[in-house]
């Protein structure tokens, strides 16, 4: 399970029934779990583009 924190969908100019879709989820692309859902999606998808994976941040006091 991965815990998505934001997604939206645009419909594609032009196409009936097509949508260009942004998520944002908690996890690393390195984490086993996190490399399964994006090889899942690769299969499902036409298209898929990875903008950004970051580490999450260390609490500062």
């Amino acid at each position: 399970r991965l815990n998505l924190t934001w997604i939206e969908s645009f419909p594609i100019a032009g196409s009936k029934n097509e949508y260009l879709f942004f998520v944002e989820m908690e996890g690393h692309r390195d984490e086993a779990k996190v490399k399964r859902a994006l090889d899942a999606l690769k299969r499902k998808t036409v298209q898929l583009s990875l903008l950004g994976s970051y580490q999450r941040g260390s609490l500062v006091e």
